[in-house]
C-alpha cells in the first residue's frame, strides 16, 4: 500500500528524531512519500491531493489540528486516515486506541500498515467544517483562543495550561464577557454560556486522565450529544471544574447549571445579542461567528488503526 505521511512541524513533539523514528518504521515494508505542513489547512489540501492519485493511507503526525486538517482533506473518499500523536493532548489517536508514545505509535503502524483494520465513521459537520470528536462555543474557544495566541507556551505546560485557560474562560463567563447564545434542536430553545457538542468519547484528557462532559452512551452512534452550561458563576467555576475532573459525564451533566442534550442529528447555534462568540473544533480555534449549524455526515471518513 501506498502510504503518504505528513507532517505538522509545529506540532509539540516533530522534531528530526520523531520523523526519523516514524519514517525508519515504515520504509523497510511501504512506499512511502512525506509532506509537510506550512501553514493553517494545509495538511487538508495535501490529504485531498493524495487522495485524488490514489494513495491507500494518509498519516498524520502532529496534534488534533492535523488530524482534523487531514480528515477534511480525505471526507468523502476512500483514502483511509491513521493519525500518530505528536501533538499536546492527542484526543482523537488516543480515543482510537494508539499508544501516547510516538515511537511505539509509528512501530504499531508499521506492524499494520500493509492490512490495516479500517472502518466508516461518522464526522460531525459546523459551518461547512468536519470535526472528529468535538466542537466548542464560549469557554472552550476562549481556552484554545489562548492556546492559539502563545503555542510554545501550551506546548511547554501541557494539560496545566489548559486548566488555566479554562480557570479564566470560566471567570469571564461569570462576570458576563462571554456572548450568551440561543440552541435550538428538537424544537426547543435554550440559552447558554457555553455549548460543547461531541461526537465521541471522551471530550479531551487532562493528562492520562480522560475528561467526559456527554453521557457516553449514545456518543459515537452517529448523532450528537450537547452540554450546555447555562451560567458560570465564580461558584459554578471551581464546582464545574472539580466535576469535570472526576471523569465522570453523570456528575457533569447533574450539575445545577449544566444541560444535556443527547442524540441530535442537527441544531443551531446563534449570538442572542449579536455579538460574535468564538467557535473551536478539535481543540483549533477558527474564528468568530453570530450563527452555525451543526450537523452529521454519516460514514464519510475512512479511518485506519491496529
Amino acid at each position: 500500500m501506498d502510504v503518504l505521511v505528513i507532517f505538522n512541524r509545529r506540532a509539540s513533539r516533530v522534531n528530526d528524531r520523531a520523523r526519523q523514528a516514524v519514517l525508519r518504521a515504515l520504509t523497510p515494508r511501504h512506499q512511502v512519500e512525506v509532506a509537510e505542513t506550512i501553514g493553517p489547512f494545509h495538511a487538508a489540501d495535501i490529504a485531498r491531493e493524495a487522495a485524488g492519485h490514489g494513495v491507500g493511507l494518509v498519516v498524520a503526525v502532529g496534534g488534533d489540528g492535523t488530524a482534523n486538517e487531514a480528515a477534511n482533506g480525505l471526507v468523502g473518499t476512500d483514502t483511509a486516515l491513521w493519525c500518530l500523536p505528536a501533538g499536546s493532548t492527542n484526543v482523537f489517536a488516543r480515543t482510537m486506541g494508539t499508544p501516547d508514545r510516538l515511537d511505539l505509535a509509528a512501530e504499531e503502524l508499521a506492524r499494520h500498515a500493509a492490512a490495516p483494520r479500517v472502518h466508516r465513521m461518522t464526522t460531525g459537520v459546523v459551518d461547512g467544517r468536519h470535526f472528529l470528536f468535538m466542537s466548542g462555543i464560549g469557554v472552550t474557544a476562549a481556552v484554545m483562543r489562548r492556546a492559539a495566541a502563545r503555542p510554545v507556551l501550551r506546548a511547554r505546560l501541557g494539560a496545566g495550561y489548559v486548566a488555566f485557560g479554562a480557570v479564566a474562560a470560566l471567570a469571564d463567563a461569570g462576570r458576563g464577557r462571554l456572548p450568551r447564545v440561543a440552541v435550538e434542536a428538537d424544537g426547543r430553545r435554550e440559552e447558554a454560556a457555553t455549548v460543547i457538542v461531541q461526537r465521541s468519547d471522551p471530550l479531551t484528557f487532562f493528562g492520562s486522565r480522560p475528561v467526559r462532559v456527554c453521557p457516553p452512551g449514545p456518543l459515537g452512534d452517529g448523532t450528537l450529544s450537547v452540554a450546555l452550561a447555562h451560567r458560570a458563576t465564580p461558584a459554578d467555576v471551581a464546582s464545574i471544574f472539580a466535576r469535570l475532573l472526576s471523569g465522570d459525564a453523570g456528575r457533569v451533566t447533574a450539575h445545577p447549571s449544566v444541560q444535556a442534550l443527547e442524540r441530535l442529528g442537527d441544531l443551531r447555534v446563534s449570538s442572542v445579542d449579536g455579538r460574535p462568540f468564538g467557535l473551536e473544533v478539535d481543540g483549533t480555534y477558527v474564528g468568530e461567528r453570530t450563527d452555525v449549524r451543526y450537523g452529521v455526515a454519516p460514514d464519510s471518513l475512512l479511518v485506519a488503526g491496529a
